[in-house]
């Protein structure tokens, strides 16, 4: 299968509905896995910034826990050890380098967070091209 690009895209699942949070067209599975790990540690530092933070440290108040610490997410740490270990990194490319699917599913208090990056093959652009041209034509 030739492979034109990657999507990648961040879902989230929440009270029986689906989100899309964010999506990028990235040219190959390493610039594709880069992407998702960004997004990795941009959702844990949303879901748990660090105090250090300039907005935090600049605003005293802005942030204060609520809820007792036996409910508290795992999710920024599991997002976190995904993206800082080498070799989950490496399989995720190598899963996108043999045209396979990949996905990484974090739950977090009744929200599940998808991560996906899928090779897109040539034909199936080639199709959506044709398909795109003729649909503004009419």
């Amino acid at each position: 299968m030739k492979v034109d690009f990657y999507w990648c895209e961040i879902t989230l699942y929440s009270g029986g509905r689906e989100y899309l949070y964010g999506g990028k067209l990235a040219e190959s599975p390493r610039l594709a896995v880069r992407w998702l790990a960004g997004q990795a540690v941009r959702l844990a530092d949303l879901m748990e910034p660090h105090p250090l933070m300039p907005w935090l440290s600049e605003n005293p108040g802005a942030i204060r826990e609520v809820g007792d610490a036996e409910s508290e997410s795992q999710a920024p740490e599991e997002l976190r050890a995904w993206e800082s270990d080498s070799e989950e990194l490496g399989a995720a490319m190598k899963m996108l380098v043999e045209g396979e699917f990949f996905r990484l599913v974090v739950s977090d208090d009744g929200m599940v967070i998808n991560l996906t990056a899928r090779p897109m093959p040539t034909n199936f652009v080639a199709a959506w091209r044709k398909f795109e041209s003729s649909y503004q034509s009419t």
